[in-house]
């Protein structure tokens, strides 16, 4: 019988968590006969013990982005999870995500909320990433007006929170070849170009373990597999962009860098919210305000006099105007 679910988990260079991810699969409540395992690694990994899940390995080299590509490339489910070798499905992940799809047959792409523990699993107090606290469906249609919503709440993140229909993504699409980007990013450009539906869950279906060795927490990562952040600008540039907004994101470009300067802010601002709030301007009909997320997202209104300004619409028009030269959005 074809499985109606595919999980296709990756790993290079580390092999201290992979047991635990590939346990977590055959607790799974949902039946060993309606999902597949394609676990991609560059080295060989013993899958005697995992005898019980429909499971192939197979070995290669090359980026986070084309082991998860070549993953999607040999499974036969038409739902496609992703679990990364550190992370934790919980028991119900896929019983749940076979419901939501069977029962959403417009559903692409669907997120969950996630648990975050240590290297030994033991539960951390405070999330570093924000968790949606309802449970939404949001319709292609549907998709600028809830684009800060969206980024806000970060449901990009983490790719073994990720579930997609397979048909949403061309694998063999020429501008996803060679890429170099986070898995979870570009699966979210991805859903938002072509998705019909996305699901958002408030529920807690894997854990994530942040650990110094994780690709996301360490700088020491494999060069040939860890992602490059730089690689966003070819491709959204690229991807299904018309040249007015490819003329727009490239004056974007200096956005981050030109605003600091101009206000001595200096504030933390990572790559991850840069990109995806480009993304937001890009597809918004409304880029006022789409530059005031942007803005309130680099954390200037942080400052006193920046929020004193910004009490009433009057006040933010006019800071805009003052930086108008930064974001050329009235070109």
């Amino acid at each position: 019988m074809k499985p109606y679910i595919s999980v296709i988990v990756t790993a290079y260079n580390r092999k201290e968590f992979l047991e635990d991810s590939l346990r977590s699969l055959l607790r799974q409540t949902l039946s060993a006969n309606e999902f597949e395992v394609i676990l991609i690694t560059n080295f060989e990994y013993d899958i005697d013990a995992y005898h019980n899940l429909h499971i192939k390995q197979y070995l290669m080299e090359g980026t986070a982005w084309e082991f998860l590509l070549r993953g999607i490339e040999l499974s036969n489910g038409e739902i496609i999870s992703f679990l990364d070798d550190d992370d934790i499905f919980m028991a119900d992940k896929l019983k749940n995500v076979m419901g939501i799809f069977r029962g959403n047959p417009d559903v692409d792409y669907y997120r969950h909320n996630f648990k975050e523990v240590d290297r030994n699993l033991k539960s951390l107090k405070k999330n570093s990433v924000r968790h949606v606290h309802e449970t939404k469906y949001i319709a292609s249609s549907e998709f600028i007006d809830n684009l800060s919503y969206l980024t806000f709440n970060e449901v990009f993140f983490n790719a073994s929170t990720i579930v997609i229909r397979k048909k949403m993504i061309n694998v063999k699409d020429g501008i996803l070849q060679g890429r170099n980007l986070a898995t979870d990013f570009m699966l979210w450009i991805l859903a938002v170009a072509n998705a019909r539906e996305i699901c958002i869950d408030k529920k807690d279906l894997s854990l994530y373990r942040i650990h110094k060795g994780s690709t996301i927490h360490s700088d020491k990562g494999e060069e040939k597999y860890s992602c490059k952040q730089d690689d966003a600008i070819p491709f959204l540039t690229n991807y299904k962009v018309n040249d007015k907004s490819r003329k727009i994101m490239m004056s974007l470009m200096t956005l981050k860098s030109e605003v600091n300067s101009a206000l001595f802010c200096g504030v933390h601002f990572t790559i991850r919210h840069y990109f995806m709030n480009l993304l937001l301007i890009l597809l918004s009909d409304n880029r006022f305000k789409a530059t005031l997320v942007l803005l309130k997202k680099m954390m200037l209104v942080r400052k006193p006099i920046i929020i004193k300004m910004l009490k009433n619409e009057q006040n933010i028009i006019k800071f805009l105007e003052k930086f108008v030269s930064f974001f050329k959005l009235t070109q």
